[in-house]
């Protein structure tokens, strides 16, 4: 896409490339926009992997920070000995999940192609490609993307 063209020419002189977020309000977002968009966006522009700022260090009042406006972008917590993961966590978790059974789907084409079937390995990149359009062009529906994550683990799994 044009708006993506700088992301473009970082793809084609580096094999890997990963994306970065760390803004404020991130407490308040919905975990699709905040958290799995920029991994279906991400895969959808060929970018391998994701990064975001969490720490569980602090002493400071972990969901208002020293003041009010800022310091809401961990997503973890600290807990008695140990880390306390956050609903935002689990959220990242789930869209990371997602990008592996992308990967996977991926994997599979490559191995159909190997073994001599590129029909099955057009049908598999095929699948791969619609299934991050639809999320990607739902907005990062939820319901969109679970209904793509049955069919991405129905695939996977061979039924």
């Amino acid at each position: 896409p044009g708006e993506y063209a700088h992301t473009q020419r970082i793809l084609d002189t580096a094999p890997i490339v990963w994306t970065y977020a760390c803004g404020e309000g991130a407490k308040d977002r919905r975990r699709m926009e905040y958290y799995w968009a920029p991994i279906w966006r991400g895969a959808q522009l060929g970018i391998t992997g994701i990064g975001f700022w969490s720490y569980a260090g602090r002493t400071i009042d972990m969901w208002q920070g020293p003041v009010s406006y800022g310091c809401d972008w961990e997503l973890v917590y600290p807990g008695d000995g140990t880390v306390v993961p956050s609903h935002r966590w689990q959220g990242l978790r789930i869209g990371i999940e997602d990008r592996m059974r992308l990967e996977l789907v991926t994997e599979m084409a490559k191995h159909a192609r190997v073994d001599g079937d590129p029909i099955r390995a057009k049908e598999l990149e095929s699948l791969r490609d619609a299934c991050i359009r639809r999320v990607v062009e739902s907005g990062h529906d939820e319901g969109v993307a679970a209904t793509v994550r049955k069919e991405l683990r129905s695939v996977l799994l061979g039924e």
